[in-house]
């Protein structure tokens, strides 16, 4: 099992970019203090889940099932979470990243093909991996 997993990347910052008109307008979906991770696995698959620190406080219930819909509200307004096949291609001097999208908790995402700018970076002894939409420079 171990070596079906290629690697597992720690969320550092989550942040989307909106193109509105002519205006490009930044924002952070799940908050300011994000957890989660992205998993890579070696068919070409990829999982990942981000969630808010704030809303991972605990429920009232301490069953899930039991939760009033608020609680439930409130912890999956800020989740994003997704499961996709991806492929890593270059073109020129750029790495890009393709999803097709299979499993996610926003309806609009689901079957959605993405294209992502890839980058790579160390500091100080850790690699940092930024992903990028193809209109953001």
């Amino acid at each position: 099992m171990c070596g079906y997993l290629l690697g597992i990347l720690k969320l550092v910052v989550f942040k989307l970019s909106l193109c509105l008109d002519s205006t490009t307008t930044g924002f952070q979906p799940v908050g300011a203090t994000t957890l989660g991770s992205r998993s890579l696995v070696r068919d070409n698959h990829m999982a990942a889940t981000f969630a808010s620190a704030q809303a991972s406080a605990p429920l009232g219930s301490h069953i899930w099932a039991f939760a009033t819909y608020v609680e439930i509200l409130r912890v999956m307004r800020a989740v994003v979470t997704y499961f996709s096949s991806c492929k890593v291609t270059t073109e020129g001097e750029e790495t890009l990243l393709n999803t097709q999208v299979y499993v996610v908790l926003d309806p609009n995402w689901m079957g959605g093909h993405q294209v992502r700018k890839c980058e790579m970076r160390e500091d100080h002894g850790k690699t940092f991996l930024t992903i990028r939409p193809l209109w953001e420079s």
